[in-house]
């Protein structure tokens, strides 16, 4: 999650650098495609995708992109789609699948602008929809290994 703010933060420094050249920052995991290529520019969407990736995982239980290094990562992170979420767990909506594959694409013109552009599309568009996609989500965790009072909650 420490990649949240990133993009604030390096437009806050006056278009100066927070790493050294040729450096990225960020957590693979989680990190841009533009952050792995060490771009000047980050807005908005680099955090969108850092997003998408924590939904992605909550989802799947996974990140959308895993490796034995950093470097194997972010090769797939520049190269590679994520699999498909309801592929692998078919109770997701639709919707929810779409709205963070659309968080995760390669380019930034691909991704949502905002974060409200993206919480109105894992909401759905109708009335209701964003109960129904809280309550769909919740169904595809898997149950509580544990009880509330070792540090489960809900279900």
């Amino acid at each position: 999650m420490a990649d949240f703010g990133i993009a604030l933060a390096a437009s806050k420094t006056g278009g100066t650098r927070m790493t050294e050249t040729g450096m990225s920052l960020g957590t693979p995991h989680y990190m841009s495609p533009e952050q792995a290529m060490g771009e000047r520019t980050l807005d908005a969407r680099t955090d969108i995708y850092a997003l998408g990736c924590v939904v992605y995982e909550m989802l799947l239980g996974e990140p959308p992109f895993s490796g034995p290094t950093a470097q194997a990562i972010v090769a797939k992170v520049m190269t590679e789609k994520p699999s498909g979420i309801i592929a692998r767990r078919d109770r997701v909506p639709p919707h929810v699948e779409d709205a963070v594959l659309t968080a995760l694409e390669k380019l930034l013109a691909d991704r949502f602008a905002t974060a409200a552009e993206l919480a109105a599309a894992l909401g759905g568009e109708l009335p209701g929809a964003r109960r129904a996609a809280a309550v769909a989500a919740r169904a595809c965790l898997p149950p509580c290994p544990r009880g509330p009072r070792d540090g489960c909650r809900g279900r």
